[in-house]
């Protein structure tokens, strides 16, 4: 009988862990280990990630460096694929990359959501020359039309997004983030909270999705309709179900 997802999703971390740590942190011996805030359903998500069953390649590798790679993230300014870490300190797996790359996991595969419509990390959006907002300012975007290749400056029009996604580790974290969200929003675009924060507001006022995802472990999906507020895109009520993320 095949393992449950989260051993294998265990498995997958300790193998890769195997292979990379000696170029990470040389002589560390701890191995990572998956959150205990990962529900079964989020690994098997994140395990279609990286082995899909049927064809077409991985949406996400992690290579021999333990870097993560993905023809869905934007390239660098050099056009050579963009590479993220997938392990932090020595033994530790962030959670919130599982989250994230779970969440596109099930956006593609139960959501309908064709691969050229998915980015994973924003890139820099650009206009005349301007830049209109910085690279990574959310996590995933759910594009209105298909591209074959995000590069690392994109044009608002190549990046219209039908629904924008971020993702949190845990729900106590993405509460307090929808929170700083409204408040930013309610004093006109203020500069009032942390400025990783504030690049979610400047990115849900520049891209001007219809719909704003957020998503934490444990299977935390709310989804928010996006409106005209006095002049300004904002998060408007919360809707009770998903079906609005279904792509057809």
């Amino acid at each position: 009988m095949a393992a449950d997802p989260i051993s294998r999703l265990e498995a997958f971390v300790h193998e890769r862990w195997a292979v990379a740590h000696s170029r990470i942190v040389p002589g560390a011996s701890q191995q990572p280990h998956v959150s205990p805030l990962v529900t079964q359903t989020e690994a098997r998500h994140f395990l279609a990630c990286v082995a899909p069953d049927g064809p077409g390649s991985p949406l996400l590798v992690v290579d021999d460096e333990g870097k993560e790679r993905s023809d869905r993230c934007p390239r660098l300014g050099n056009e050579s694929p963009r590479g993220y870490n997938f392990f932090e300190a020595p033994g530790r797996l962030r959670l919130e990359t599982v989250v994230q790359w779970a969440a596109l996991s099930r956006l593609r595969y139960e959501f309908g959501w064709p691969r050229e419509h998915l980015v994973c990390e924003s890139p820099d959006l650009v206009e005349g020359g301007q830049r209109l907002l910085r690279y990574e300012a959310l996590d995933i975007l759910l594009l209105e039309e298909p591209c074959p290749i995000p590069t690392a400056k994109m044009s608002r029009e190549a990046v219209r997004s039908r629904v924008a996604v971020e993702a949190k580790d845990t729900a106590e974290k993405l509460d307090r983030m929808l929170a700083n969200i409204r408040a930013c929003q309610k004093g006109g675009m203020l500069r009032s909270h942390p400025p990783t924060e504030h690049k979610k507001c400047l990115a849900i006022e520049v891209l001007r999705p219809r719909f704003f995802l957020g998503v934490a472990a444990g299977e935390t999906w709310r989804l928010f309709s996006v409106q005209e507020v006095s002049g300004h895109a904002a998060l408007g009520e919360e809707l009770a179900d998903l079906d609005a993320l279904h792509f057809a």
